[in-house]
C-alpha cells in the first residue's frame, strides 16, 4: 500500500492486456532477469489516467506492440492482487506488431506462452491471479 499526503494507507490499481493468439497462446513478459515468472504486460495506473489506458500504455512500453485507437480495449476480469486492485482487458480491434518481440535485460522478457505456463505455483509470481483469471475465460484445460 502507499500512503497519500495525509498519509493515510491508498490502495493502488492496475491494469494489464490479455493478447490471445488463435492457438490459445498469450502474450506475456517475465519479470525481471527471470524467465520463468511469467504475467501479462500491465502495470500501475498513473494519477488521472484511465484504466484502458493504463493497459494500452504498459503493453506498449514492455512489449512494444501498439493499441490503434479505434481498437476497443473490454475489462474482463478484476481481483486483489497483494496491494494492488488488477482489472485484465482484452483487445478488440488493429494492433501494431514490433518486427520481434524483445525483452530488456532485467526489465523481462516478452514471448507468446500458454495460459498454464502462467499458473505455475513457485514459479509466477501472480499465480493465483492468472489462475482465477483463465479459469474464469474458460482457458486452462483441464
Amino acid at each position: 500500500m502507499e500512503r497519500d499526503w495525509y498519509n493515510r494507507k491508498v490502495k493502488l490499481v492496475s491494469a494489464c492486456c490479455l493478447l490471445i493468439r488463435p492457438d490459445g497462446a498469450v502474450l506475456t513478459v517475465s519479470r525481471g532477469n527471470d524467465a520463468f515468472d511469467l504475467g501479462l504486460p500491465g502495470g500501475k495506473q498513473e494519477p488521472n489516467e484511465p484504466l484502458d489506458q493504463t493497459a494500452a500504455r504498459e503493453l506498449r512500453e514492455e512489449t512494444g506492440v501498439r493499441i490503434s485507437p479505434e481498437a476497443v480495449l473490454t475489462p474482463v476480469f478484476t481481483a486483489e492482487v497483494e496491494d494492488f486492485q488488477c482489472t485484465t482487458f482484452t483487445v478488440k480491434g488493429p494492433l501494431t506488431m514490433p518486427g520481434k518481440l524483445e525483452g530488456k535485460p532485467f526489465e523481462g522478457y516478452v514471448r507468446w506462452a500458454q495460459p498454464y505456463e502462467l499458473c505455475q505455483p513457485f514459479f509466477c509470481t501472480f499465480e493465483a491471479y492468472n489462475s482465477a483469471l483463465f479459469e474464469k475465460l474458460g482457458m486452462l484445460k483441464t
